[in-house]
Parts: structure tokens; sequence; C-alpha cells
């Protein structure tokens, strides 16, 4: 079983969301979702639009969960 990337981990156990849902609420495309899913890591611009995200979606932010990997997280 491959481990999940710290981006799918964001999107899955942070937000809950699926790609499109993230997609949308991030202000990209879900293959861009997609690639970062698989390791392809945001630019700081997408790092920027998450963390507003989540203050949007009432999420207290954590930057370290942009290179944690789930098996990581406390």
């Amino acid at each position: 079983m491959r481990l999940m990337s710290p981006m799918q981990n964001i999107r899955v156990n942070i937000f809950k969301k699926r790609q499109a849902e993230f997609a949308a609420l991030i202000g990209v495309n879900q293959s861009t979702v997609s690639r970062w899913d698989n390791g392809v890591e945001p630019d700081r611009a997408d790092l920027a639009a998450i963390r507003d995200a989540a203050s949007r979606e009432g999420i207290e932010w954590k930057d370290e969960w942009f290179f944690e990997r789930p098996e990581d997280a406390a």
C-alpha cells in the first residue's frame, strides 16, 4: 500500500474533501490536486491559498502539515 503524500493527507484528513471539492476551494484544477496527491509540491501561491482556505473553513492551520506524512503526525 502506498503511503499518503503530505498534500493528500491535508486534503483527506484535514479538509475532508474529494479532489474536485478541494480544487474548487483552493482555486485550482482537479488535475493539479491529483498531482499534489502524487507528490508534486504546490507553489508558494498555492500554499498561501491552502492556508486561506483553512481559515475560511475554520481549520486551525499548522504549516508542518505541508511536510508530514500521516504516520509522522501526532
